[in-house]
């Protein structure tokens, strides 16, 4: 996950607020496949807890996601929401991802 930990992406987060509109990688680690996808922030403190929710959905879970990139209904799953990664963002767009294999 290009060294994103979930402190760090705390971190992130704390450091650069989200804003509406802002891109978050969205990186699901199933299958021994690393799926990169750019979905981009609707709310970034949606509810009493302050989620982040994103436009899109992971491979499991939903589109909400704690601070910490952990997907908030499969907390322990392999989908996470990672910060913006320079060497993927010039790859991702809207409607194309990055499949990376072991």
């Amino acid at each position: 996950m290009f060294d994103w930990t979930e402190d760090s992406t705390k971190q992130y987060i704390a450091d650069r607020p989200l804003q509406v509109g802002d891109q978050m990688i969205i990186y699901n680690g199933q299958a021994g496949m690393h799926h990169y996808m750019l979905a981009k922030v609707e709310n970034p403190a949606l509810g009493k807890q302050k989620r982040v929710l994103l436009t899109k959905a992971g491979a499991y879970g939903g589109t909400t996601f704690y601070k910490s990139g952990k997907n908030c209904f499969a907390p322990t799953g392999q989908t996470r929401m990672l910060p913006p990664v320079a060497v993927l963002m010039e790859y991702l767009a809207d409607d194309t991802d990055v499949w990376l294999t072991v």
